[in-house]
Parts: C-alpha cells; structure tokens; sequence
C-alpha cells in the first residue's frame, strides 16, 4: 500500500512539473504587455488611448452613429 501511494505521489509530481513548464513555455512566448495596454480610467480620462486599429475604427462609427463626434 505504502508503494502505491508513493508511485502515485511521484506520478503527480511529474505532471506537475510538465503543467508548469507548459506554462512557463507559453509566458515566455507572449510578448511583453507594454505598459500602455492596462491604462487607468485617470489615463483614459485625460485622453490617453491605446487602440489597436480596428478598434480605433469601430469607436469612430460608434461616435458618428451615435452622433457624439470625437471627443
């Protein structure tokens, strides 16, 4: 019994070790976030921005449906 548990033991740990350098692969591969991509609301609020293009494109029709303009 006592084997048992230890090849068990032993199993997870290994898979353990292969989730966290799985993940660790994955992190490394990311680009880095900049530091415009997590803005505050004070940062958007003074009119900083960091829209990709389509996203640029998609508030621009919503402002000029909405008839806000930019603003």
């Amino acid at each position: 019994m006592q084997i048992e548990w230890a090849n068990t033991l032993d199993q997870l740990r290994g898979q353990l070790m292969r989730i966290r350098k799985e993940r660790e692969r994955i992190e490394a591969a990311q680009p880095e976030s900049g530091p415009q991509e997590n803005l505050s609301d004070e940062d958007i609020a003074s009119g900083q921005t960091a829209l990709d293009p389509i996203s640029a494109r998609i508030l621009a029709r919503r402002n000029r449906v909405s008839g806000r303009g930019p603003q």
